[in-house]
C-alpha cells in the first residue's frame, strides 16, 4: 500500500493531559529549558495553568516552573496538546521560542 497525502488534512495526534505535559517539562534536562546555574539545588516543581494559550494556531498548556528551594519562578513553558513541542516563554516580552520535545 502507498501512502497518499491529500491537500487540506491533517493527521491529528493523540492529546495529551496536562499532568502529562507537566511530567514531560519535568523530565527535561535544565540545560535545555534554560534553567543553568540559576539555582544553586537546580531542582524545579512544576504547576500548571488555567486554560490554554495559542502558538502558531496549536493549542498549549502553559506551566510554569518555580526553583524548589527559593519557591521564585525559574520560567514559563508551553507544551502543545500532542506533547511534540515545547516552548520557553519570555515572560518580559512576550515572545516563545522552541526549545524542543520529546
Amino acid at each position: 500500500m502507498t501512502p497518499v497525502f491529500r491537500e487540506g488534512e491533517r493527521i491529528q495526534a493523540e492529546p495529551i493531559s496536562v499532568e502529562e505535559a507537566v511530567q514531560l517539562v519535568e523530565g527535561m534536562d535544565p540545560k535545555t529549558l534554560g534553567l543553568r546555574g540559576e539555582s544553586a539545588a537546580g531542582a524545579f516543581t512544576v504547576y500548571p495553568e488555567e486554560g490554554v494559550v495559542m502558538v502558531d494556531r496549536r493549542p498549549c498548556f502553559r506551566l510554569n516552573a518555580y526553583w524548589s528551594d527559593t519557591h521564585q519562578i525559574a520560567g514559563t513553558y508551553l507544551v502543545t496538546e500532542d506533547g511534540a513541542a515545547v516552548y520557553r516563554l519570555d515572560r518580559e516580552t512576550g515572545e516563545v521560542r522552541a526549545i524542543g520535545g520529546p
